[in-house]
Parts: structure tokens; sequence; C-alpha cells
């Protein structure tokens, strides 16, 4: 994997081994952003992750800067949309595969997926 570092170590501009289009990423608030350049000349993607970059700072400021869904928030739609299924147990249409459609149905309202668990009960003082 090919990586170039612009803007002051800021953004990581990089293409995967097979070649294909530039991507550039970087950590901001809290979080790591990532976007294709959709380009293939290492000159043209440099342009665009830079105003990409200075794009995000200038959202960040003036509190514009918006995330996408969380994995607990598609997961809890993904668990509705397979509940409205026709079929019982019947993962959406898309979905390739309904037994591990209903399984995943399964983990994400087991105790053991850690984003669905609920928050451990406070101590109690028993003097």
């Amino acid at each position: 994997m090919e990586i170039h570092r612009i803007l002051g170590d800021k953004v990581r501009l990089y293409r995967r081994a097979d070649g294909g289009n530039w991507h550039c990423s970087t950590y901001l608030d809290g979080k790591e952003w990532r976007k294709s350049t959709k380009l293939r000349s290492l000159g043209r993607a440099k342009d665009v992750a830079e105003d990409w970059y200075l794009e995000l700072c200038a959202k960040k400021r003036f509190g514009e800067l918006e995330s996408g869904k969380t994995f607990a928030q598609a997961a809890k739609q993904f668990e509705k949309s397979t509940k409205r299924s026709p079929v019982a147990g019947a993962a959406p249409s898309g979905c390739r595969a309904t037994k591990t459609g209903s399984g995943f149905i399964y983990y994400l309202t087991s105790k053991r997926c850690p984003l669905r668990a609920s928050p451990p009960a406070p101590l109690r003082n028993t003097v």
C-alpha cells in the first residue's frame, strides 16, 4: 500500500496494492474520517485531499461537522427491518444469507454484544 502524508502529517493519502483510486483519511474531533478522491493521479488527489481536509476543519469550527450512523444505530435499523420481514426470522431483502441474518439478530439482542449490553447496575452500600 502506498501512503503519502500531506499538510504536516494531518492527512494520509493512500492507495491499495491493486493500484486503484487514491483515498484520504484524517483524525479530527475524536473520529477517523475517510474519503475516496476518485482519482488515480497523485497530484490531483493531493489537491482534492487538501480541500476536503480544510472543508472538514471549517465545518468543525462552525459546528456543522456531522458523522454518519453509529454501528449501534445501524444494528437497530437492521433489527427493525428484519422484524418487518414477511417470513419470520428471515433477513430483509438484499441480505444474502437468511441464516446469517437471523444469527446476527440473535447476537445483537443477546447480552454478548457489547454494543447492546445495558450498563452495569450501580453499586449499593449494604452496610
